[in-house]
């Protein structure tokens, strides 16, 4: 019988290279100069520096964030990964302030911190470097800029990025993802990692009656982060007023709040009708409504509804409603509706001048956001002049701007031309008669 080795971990400390360090000191001298260009100071204050000046500067050898699974918490692997791919996208893709200067998010959080915390250090009282009288008050200008809550503000960009990608990894009828980040004092390696733990905690339904019928419902809420605890959806009782009061007017201190839960029937809807998009998108643009702007409207029937807006701003892009009844002080949402279906302005509107019905509208597709688009409404006169007096024309717009993400389909486009094709002349039949 052959006996295994006893597997022993590799405990050997490898310091980086010498010509690793040289490369990081001479990337963080770069942005260093970017970083002081972008708050106003003059950046040839690096050049003042002798050589072993610049190397105390940047001495401090910072690791791209990483991340890791707090102890006693459930985070799977895939999602795992997906928040590190984003967050990595976001460092290299976005530019700190002025997009005109090249400082990317990944040189800030990098190479950037290693400058930082070396002109906090001296800021304290470091004794391990001197520096002359000039070069000492220009470190008190740059100590001074660095230290305004403007200033640090501006490094929560990151997070609330991560908030967001939190958000898109979350299932509120399954589990709710948040992080910790931890930047440690002490040299792993010769490197200092920092780290972000993620965290997650269990949705627990709750038992609600709907036309006399119990059905579970989940709480909408948001993970705990560093800045934040867990954010818990809620909307202003007044707000189910007829006229909704200027958001500015409300004391949110010292009126009623009414809780948002949502049934995993609604879950299920929006999975099928926003199908154009990834779960994770998904996930935003929903939580994005309870979350940011939980503004009842009412539909045709007078009943309620959140409206689901693209959170981009400016063109009033509309994804579909979310109908909710109120039960004591809880906000129960039902369903998700798409803008097509009859209890909308937009969908009435279809209805009279096309004479759509339900049925019509489920057996084209309209129902989901896939067709406006993957079809070519050119090829369809009388529905791209119907689209145009309603605001889905803003949402075929949207996608026209993605098209190489979403191409035209045209086999779904000859179905929905032959649809209104064979229904333009059975109505004109209809009329001879």
């Amino acid at each position: 019988m052959v006996r295994k080795k006893k597997y022993k971990p590799n405990t050997r400390t490898e310091l980086p290279s010498k010509g690793f360090v040289k490369a990081f000191r001479e990337k963080a001298l770069v942005a260093a100069r970017k970083y002081l260009r972008i708050h106003g100071l003059d950046p040839s204050f690096i050049d003042t520096l002798s050589k072993k000046q610049q190397d105390y500067m940047t001495r401090f050898l910072v690791d791209v964030p990483r991340f890791r699974v707090e102890k006693g918490y459930r985070v799977p692997r895939p999602l795992l990964n997906f928040a590190s791919s984003e967050l990595h996208h976001f460092l290299r893709k976005n530019y700190y302030k002025d997009p005109d200067i090249g400082l990317t998010y990944l040189e800030l959080m990098v190479y950037g911190i290693s400058f930082t915390l070396l002109i906090f250090n001296w800021a304290e009282g470091d004794p391990s470097f001197r520096f002359t009288p000039e070069q000492e008050e220009r470190l008190r200008v740059i100590n001074e800029c660095l230290n305004q809550p403007s200033v640090m503000d501006d490094f929560m960009s990151m997070d609330t990025f991560l908030q967001q990608i939190m958000v898109m990894i979350s299932k509120m009828n399954f589990r709710i993802y948040g992080f910790n980040w931890e930047f440690p004092g002490e040299f792993q390696n010769g490197m200092l990692h920092p780290t972000i733990y993620l965290n997650s905690e269990e949705a627990v339904p709750v038992r609600v009656s709907f036309r006399n019928k119990e059905r579970p419902a989940f709480r909408v809420r948001a993970g705990s982060t560093n800045s934040a605890r867990e954010r818990e959806a809620q909307m202003p009782a007044c707000f189910l007023d007829r006229d909704i009061p200027d958001a500015d007017s409300i004391d949110f201190d010292n009126i009623p709040m009414l809780d948002i839960y949502i049934q995993s029937h609604a879950l299920q809807r929006i999975k099928e009708r926003m199908d154009i998009f990834s779960a994770p998108m998904r996930n935003f643009y929903t939580m994005n409504v309870f979350l940011y702007q939980p503004i009842p409207i009412r539909d045709v029937n007078g009943s309620f509804m959140f409206i689901c807006l693209w959170p981009g701003g400016g063109a009033n892009v509309v994804f579909g409603y979310f109908p909710f009844v109120v039960e004591g002080t809880k906000v129960i949402v039902r369903t998700f509706i798409p803008p097509t279906f009859a209890e909308t302005l937009d969908g009435q509107y279809l209805y009279k001048t096309l004479g759509l019905q339900k049925e019509d509208i489920k057996y084209l597709g309209m129902d989901k956001l896939s067709f406006f688009a993957t079809v070519d409404f050119n090829e369809i006169p009388i529905l791209k002049h119907a689209l145009e007096n309603t605001t889905l024309c803003n949402l075929i717009n949207y996608f026209d701007r993605y098209k190489d993400d979403y191409p035209i389909d045209p086999k779904k486009t000859a179905m929905a031309k032959q649809f209104f094709e064979k229904k333009a002349a059975f109505d004109s039949e209809q009329n001879i008669r």
